[in-house]
């Protein structure tokens, strides 16, 4: 993979981890996409007519939507170029300004790909499931659904569906 292509799938993988609710349930990568486009146009689609859909997000982007929690604080937008390879860790002035003026351009570009299927990244995760009982166990999976059918198919929980309590991605498996 070359790296454009790595960073590509980081970033796309970040924004994804970054989409959520509390009104509606995002269950898998595809509910997060639709669920943040909906957003996004519900409230922007007079300013995509104006400006076009990727300055129209990256203006929304900076509003920080309370659908999408990016970055948005210099020391953390840096800290993130540098985990991704983006930045070198003694990385200058010069190298900080140009990261974080491009940050929510790179964002809108992604966001909008994501959008129109473009390199969709596929990401899976260790969700950790908790019964009723308290018991609890951790399975690799694409989304939650995918992980209660992986534990209830591998036998290591005969329990009905209202038994669950609680699906958390806890960690996101780099492929």
């Amino acid at each position: 993979m070359s790296k454009s292509s790595v960073l590509d799938t980081t970033v796309k993988t970040y924004l994804i981890d970054c989409i959520n609710s509390d009104d509606v349930e995002l269950i898998t990568v595809a509910d997060k996409i639709n669920y943040s486009r909906i957003d996004f146009y519900s409230s922007q689609a007079w300013n995509v007519e104006r400006i076009g859909e990727q300055s129209a997000v990256k203006e929304w982007l900076h509003g920080l939507p309370s659908s999408i929690n990016i970055a948005f604080a210099n020391y953390e937008i840096l800290q993130i170029a540098v985990k991704w390879g983006s930045l070198p860790a003694d990385y200058t002035e010069r190298q900080a300004d140009k990261i974080l003026e491009n940050w929510f351009n790179l964002l809108a570009a992604k966001l909008c790909q994501l959008w129109h299927g473009y390199h969709t990244p596929q990401v899976y995760g260790i969700y950790k499931i908790t019964m009723k009982d308290g018991f609890m166990v951790s399975v690799n999976a694409s989304n939650k659904k995918a992980a209660i059918d992986n534990v209830l198919k591998s036998g290591i929980v005969n329990a009905p569906l209202s038994a669950f309590t609680n699906v958390e991605l806890i960690q996101i498996i780099d492929l």
